[in-house]
């Protein structure tokens, strides 16, 4: 495996470097994109994976309509599937592929604009999944690094992520960039220029990092830059995000919509006070967990929320563990 990846790594790097290069010499604009996406603006939650409570731990869907109309009630725009807060990566294809499936039903249904992260996987699955994601004609396309042979350099992440985004051509393509759980500490500005050289169906980057300069070097015309740190959504409203995702708003989606109520209303200090009553909430919860992590963490508080009459109505349950 080591060396069918380092061979297609190999291939990639060179076509990219030679696609860029024609892109520079051809003077290649965002607006000759040959996949068209309307520029979305508002929140979305990436939403959580449900399983039974049985040694297998086996996926369950059948909460998922209920899941997706109160998100629509709450002012949610969009869900992000099989992300790292619905622990894609500890999914199998088939689950994954089911999961999948049953959002978009629930999607189309309740007029919700649908992401599906692919990544987090050996690559042949990856590239399963974005044939997925193309066959189902869900809105865009979502795809983390390669996980365990992690790109170093730039160049690398591009042609891994051009591997993939050929495989859902039609659809607009997006990089997850969560290096505290990925290790790839790359700039993001310096990649989103590149991809924009190589990869036709390129639209941006769901940015869930600390550093909020590296994120706001990357808007501009013609990307959807979406925020993911829940801790800094004033903030990123403030220098310019228009769009965010972020696992707190499958929970609270109401205090998610009151800073971005206040902000675009220029009420700032309702923005500070409900942001720093969001993150008071985030800490406690993750100050609850001990070793068990933030998914677990925040899987209790979506639980906690409907113990106390919020929420849709169901318990998650546990993140998936095997230990």
């Amino acid at each position: 495996m080591e060396q069918y990846i380092a061979a297609r790594y190999e291939e990639e790097v060179h076509a990219t470097s030679m696609h860029a290069t024609r892109a520079r010499n051809t003077k290649v604009q965002t607006e000759s994109k040959r996949v068209k996406f309307f520029d979305f603006k508002g929140l979305m939650a990436p939403v959580f994976t449900a399983f039974k409570n049985n040694e297998e731990q086996s996926l369950e869907v059948q909460n998922i309509d209920r899941y997706a109309e109160w998100l629509k009630s709450n002012r949610i725009s969009g869900v992000l599937v099989n992300s790292m807060s619905g622990e894609g990566p500890a999914l199998g294809l088939s689950e994954r592929m089911r999961n999948a499936e049953a959002w978009w039903e629930a999607a189309q249904k309740y007029e919700l604009v649908m992401f599906l992260q692919v990544g987090g996987a050996p690559l042949p699955d990856v590239l399963v999944m974005a044939d997925h994601a193309h066959d189902l004609g869900v809105h865009a396309v979502l795809c983390l690094p390669e996980l365990f042979y992690k790109p170093t350099t730039i160049e690398q992440l591009v042609s891994y992520m051009r591997l993939v985004a050929r495989r859902c051509a039609a659809l607009p393509f997006f990089y997850y960039h969560l290096p505290l759980n990925t290790g790839v500490y790359l700039n993001m500005r310096d990649f989103c220029k590149l991809a924009e050289e190589t990869i036709p169906n390129f639209y941006g980057i769901h940015f869930a990092s600390n550093d909020l300069d590296d994120g706001e070097a990357c808007l501009r015309e013609g990307r959807v830059i979406i925020l993911g740190n829940s801790r800094l959504l004033a903030c990123g409203l403030l220098v310019g995000f228009e769009s965010a995702l972020m696992t707190v708003l499958n929970i609270r989606p109401d205090l998610g919509w009151a800073i971005w109520n206040a902000m675009l209303n220029n009420n700032l200090e309702t923005a500070r006070d409900t942001q720093m009553l969001l993150n008071n909430k985030i800490s406690y919860y993750m100050g609850r967990s001990n070793e068990h992590g933030y998914i677990e963490a925040m899987k209790q508080w979506f639980d906690d929320e409907v113990r106390q009459g919020n929420g849709p109505g169901f318990f998650i349950g546990s993140a998936r563990k095997f230990f």
